[in-house]
């Protein structure tokens, strides 16, 4: 018997921001690998004139680092573009909750988003990819999918989503307080102890097997 138990993160190091100006940047968040998708992410800020910061680690797998040396590092230019490095839980709840989108353009099947859920506990919404896991995590009232693609493709539909989400303030906040309100019921640490403790029943057949249909 099996049973998929979701992560869950620490909503004390994440606050929720209910204020964010028009001109605030847009974000991307997580390990700079090509199927990520930051030269994406790079590209609709470019073509919508928003500012991009950057969060996370370089890889050292040599295709990776090319990637970023090659596509992702001449691109930098710390006014429009920014890199931050490696963020830890403080420094991503700071930079999260000046951000008024954090765009996901991945393209490969990725099996959860550790950085929505953190995103999404700012009250931020997330543009993704309708790709993997992390497609399970948003619906037309937490957050916006744009499928998945060609580069052409994924950049035309995360631009007209970014475009018709900051242009209806009311959308914003409406769409960040859902995110908010759906992590906070299902991916905290004792929403995670409660389903591990359901599955030890199922499996000790004391009840029927748990839903965590979300």
């Amino acid at each position: 018997k099996w049973e998929t138990v979701y992560n869950a993160i620490d909503f004390s190091q994440y606050q929720l921001n209910t204020e964010v100006d028009n001109n605030a940047p847009l974000m991307f968040l997580g390990r700079l690998d090509k199927v990520k998708g930051v030269h994406t992410a790079i590209k609709v800020a470019k073509i919508t004139g928003n500012k991009l910061i950057i969060g996370g680690n370089i890889s050292h797998t040599p295709d990776n680092y090319r990637y970023f040396k090659n596509e992702i590092e001449p691109l930098i230019d710390d006014d429009q573009i920014k890199y931050l490095g490696a963020l830890n839980d403080i420094e991503k709840n700071a930079y999260l909750r000046q951000a008024k989108a954090l765009l996901f353009p991945i393209e490969w099947n990725e099996p959860f988003g550790m950085v929505m859920v953190e995103a999404m506990a700012c009250g931020l919404v997330c543009i993704v990819t309708d790709y993997g896991g992390p497609a399970a995590l948003i619906n037309e009232n937490r957050g916006i999918k744009v499928p998945l693609g060609g580069f052409d493709q994924l950049v035309r539909g995360f631009a007209e989503g970014l475009l018709g989400l900051v242009s209806n303030e009311e959308q914003i906040n409406k769409l960040g307080s859902e995110a908010r309100a759906y992590v906070l019921k299902n991916y905290t640490w004792d929403a995670k102890a409660e389903a591990m403790v359901s599955v030890y029943e199922w499996v000790l057949q004391r009840q029927g097997r748990p839903n965590f249909a979300f």
